[in-house]
């Protein structure tokens, strides 16, 4: 009986001891499966991490993103990982990024029509395309290629911001890809195609910018921001010109004042004050170049305003007026002339009658003079005066009239002696 009891405590023992190793290999698995994840999220961290360094470099877009493409294949045990960009226009995809196993962007894959292959469906569908059988994958073009390079696993991913689809990135692996394999490139998907756009939008910017900067560097009008107080803020190349400055140092920062003649400067500060409440106005005035050159000018502005639609200066477009102010004021003498000689017909045509009846009565009295008589002489000069009247009633009709003059020679000493 003794010898039954001793047998059942060692079976008993026996168990026990079982489950305790039992128990051991759980916790063993199970810290080993907690040390697994620990480690990928500690790669997917350091992943996401070098990406998003990457993305926010000041950088070309081929640059930044051969990084991202390199990040790939070091933290999620890739062969080789590429980046395509949609050429919106041709509707083709552009590799811009390879690491791995291949580091060329050109080639047969360089460029994939949208819905040709496995990148290009990949980028028609919007939709990921993962599999870790790639020998049996129909997508795959070239199994032959893949059988003899040993790969197991392909995942592909567009790169899509708000439903705009800007790229795809893939990755083939000579091994299996977990789950936290695809999150993680899910996750970089996404990081990846925001990084893109931004990156676009900013080259977008700069490229408009320069083009904002090219039209109003060959503007031929004075391009200028006057702030309230009359400081010059900006001003382009024709501007500067206008003002006979050499640089936009020389000017930048200085009150536009002492430019204009002091008579047009109160109108001028009234011009200013209009701007800023909101009002567009034109304004001729009057300056005087840093060189000492006068010049008229007409000036049309509008209230430049913010990002937050406050008016923060005076955007003034600036015409030289100074050749057409000459032409106004020629014009309006010639105006003048005209109303002089128009006054010089009236009074012409009257005087030509009062000297046609001086004339006429004194030929009849000239006539009836004997010619003896010593006070004939008199009416001769008399005669010969309403002549040179009548003569000088010709010349002012034919210059208010507009005639050619008949010129023809003349005798200086017959003129000198009468």
């Amino acid at each position: 009986m003794k010898s039954i009891n001793n047998t059942d405590k060692q079976i008993i023992e026996l168990q026990e001891l079982r489950r305790q190793i039992e128990e051991l290999k759980k916790s063993e698995a199970e810290h080993k499966k907690t040390e697994d994840e620990l480690s990928e999220r500690v790669r997917q961290a350091a992943l996401s991490a070098e990406v998003g360094a990457a993305l926010v470099e000041n950088k070309d877009l081929r640059s930044l993103l051969q990084p991202c493409a390199g990040s790939i294949v070091k933290h999620l045990d890739a062969a080789f990982a590429r980046i395509w960009i949609l050429n919106e226009k041709d509707n083709v995809l552009e590799l811009q990024a390879s690491a791995g196993m291949y580091t060329h962007i050109d080639g047969p894959h360089g460029r994939v029509p949208v819905g040709k292959f496995k990148i290009g469906l990949i980028a028609q569908e919007k939709k990921p395309h993962l599999t870790n059988a790639v020998l049996n994958d129909p997508r795959i073009s070239d199994p032959e290629w893949a059988k003899r390079e040993g790969m197991v696993a392909f995942a592909g991913h567009p790169l899509i911001v708000a439903d705009k689809l800007v790229g795809v990135v893939a990755m083939f692996s000579k091994k299996p890809l977990n789950e936290t394999a695809l999150t993680s490139l899910a996750a970089i998907a996404d990081e990846i195609a925001l990084g893109i756009e931004r990156k676009k939008s900013e080259e977008a910017l700069m490229q408009s910018t320069r083009h904002l900067k090219i039209i109003i560097d060959t503007a031929p009008q004075c391009l200028k921001l006057v702030a309230s107080d009359g400081m010059l803020l900006e001003i382009n190349p024709a501007g500067l010109s206008m003002i006979e400055a050499d640089s936009l140092a020389q000017v930048e920062g200085k009150s536009i004042y002492s430019l204009i003649v002091p008579e047009y400067r109160e109108v001028f500060r009234e011009h200013i004050a209009n701007t800023y409440k909101g009002m567009a106005g034109t304004l001729e005035f009057k300056i005087t170049g840093l060189k000492g050159t006068p010049r008229w000018l007409s000036m049309h502005s509008v209230p430049f305003r913010d990002a937050k639609g406050e008016i923060t200066a005076l955007m003034g477009i600036t015409e030289d007026i100074t050749e057409h102010r000459k032409l106004r004021e020629q014009l309006f003498q010639a105006q003048k002339m005209e109303a002089i000689g128009q006054l010089a017909a009236g009074i012409a045509h009257d005087f030509n009658n009062i000297l046609t009846a001086i004339i006429g009565y004194g030929h009849i009295l000239h006539m009836k003079m004997a010619s003896d008589d010593p006070l004939k002489i008199n009416i001769e000069q008399i005669l010969e005066s309403a002549d040179r009247a009548a003569s000088l009633t010709q010349n002012l009709l034919t210059f208010s009239m507009k005639q050619i003059i008949n010129l023809k020679p003349a005798d200086l000493n017959e003129i000198i002696r009468k």
